[in-house]
């Protein structure tokens, strides 16, 4: 049995004097006190099975609004080995969103050139969320064989959100409740080194999926997103490590949707290399290149290729215990002014920024160890 407490104590200011508009001069103060205690209890009952219980109670009081709200948040985790080499856990936990002083301001917020943030009209309230977690792992040493899988839920009943009145010019925001925050990850990784060849494989797949309620111009819109990620390599392992190769490809998507509006945004990244790298001169050097072609996909926008080539050289003197490198990146392109693209979605639009940037660059130094 494990028991423990904590005090925290937060202060928040926040304050606008350089404008010379008196409305939007404000000074706000916001400040809590959070004292906790919590009790855990674990408990092996065999080899293959053990388990935990937690409650963490909470007292929070917001002295700035003179408010109190008290949570008891429990968890809990069950882990279970089948074999030595599988293994099975399942965990619960509640956790209690924090307020901030953004979220009680009385007055007008610039944000940028086109958004302003607007006067809020939360309520205190208790908002606690639910988060659900499988895991799995499977490893077999003799085989150089490890692989895990992590599947997490959150659940949000009522989340803070912001409601946006838009028009052409402006966007005005302002804190409320939500009713709907869904998220669900999913991330598998695994690796295999094989015996009679000297050859070696990576993989990553990473799901992750949104769902949320927002308010535009006073119409509750429901928003998805999705997002999934393919990570592969393959990697040489040579006894001799004056050369080693790798190649892979990197592969992302991104899926927009808001239900209400029947509007789809998609983004897709397509990202192959080629690594070459060894340790040569009694492995005192390290090299090192590698070539990358980024390859972009919009709904509406067409982009240029970007072929991306980087180096490293680094020499070790370990007598002097300090160390000579070189590197680049993009060194293809260290002359030329090169269009990349930044893509940014949020529940009012698409934004897509196309830039010229001077991209390309190699770096000399020198590095010491005491």
């Amino acid at each position: 049995m494990k028991v423990g407490l904590q005090s925290i104590v937060y202060n928040e200011k926040l304050q606008n004097k350089t404008t010379s508009l008196d409305l939007l001069k404000f000074k706000t103060n916001f400040q809590t006190t959070e004292n906790s205690a919590f009790l855990k209890y674990n408990k092996k009952v065999n080899v293959f099975l053990k388990y935990s219980l937690g409650l963490n109670f909470i007292s929070n009081k917001i002295d700035s609004l003179n408010s109190d709200l008290f949570f008891i948040l429990p968890s809990i985790d069950l882990n279970v080995m089948f074999k030595k080499n599988l293994t099975f856990s399942i965990s619960y936990n509640s956790s209690k969103t924090d307020y901030s002083i953004y979220h009680f301001t009385k007055s007008r917020i610039i944000q940028d050139y086109r958004t302003l943030l607007l006067p809020s009209v939360l309520t205190i309230e208790k908002n606690i969320s639910n988060n659900f977690q499988f895991n799995t792992t499977y490893t077999k040493p003799s085989d150089n064989l490890f692989s895990v899988l992590n599947i997490s839920y959150n659940n949000l009943p009522q989340s803070i959100n912001k409601a946006f009145q838009n028009s052409s010019t402006l966007t005005q925001e302002k804190y409320n409740f939500s009713n709907l925050d869904n998220s669900l990850y999913i991330l598998f990784f695994g690796e295999k080194k094989f015996r009679k060849v000297p050859l070696g494989i990576n993989i990553e797949l990473l799901n992750a999926n949104f769902k949320k309620a927002t308010f535009i111009n006073d119409v509750r819109n429901i928003n998805k997103s999705s997002q999934n990620l393919v990570n592969f390599e393959a990697k040489s392992y040579f006894k001799n490590n004056n050369f080693n190769v790798s190649t892979g490809i990197e592969y992302l998507t991104n899926k927009n949707i808001n239900i209400t509006n029947n509007i789809t945004n998609r983004y897709k990244q397509y990202s192959p290399y080629i690594k070459l790298l060894g340790q040569i001169f009694k492995e005192n050097l390290y090299w090192q290149t590698k070539l990358t072609l980024h390859k972009f996909e919009m709904t509406s926008t067409s982009t240029n290729n970007i072929y991306d080539f980087g180096f490293l050289l680094k020499y070790n003197v370990k007598e002097k215990n300090y160390s000579i490198f070189m590197s680049g990146n993009n060194i293809f392109n260290i002359s030329d002014y090169n269009t990349k693209n930044s893509i940014n979605y949020n529940q009012l639009f698409s934004e897509e920024t196309v830039i010229s940037s001077f991209s390309g660059f190699i770096n000399i130094g020198i590095s010491f160890s005491f």
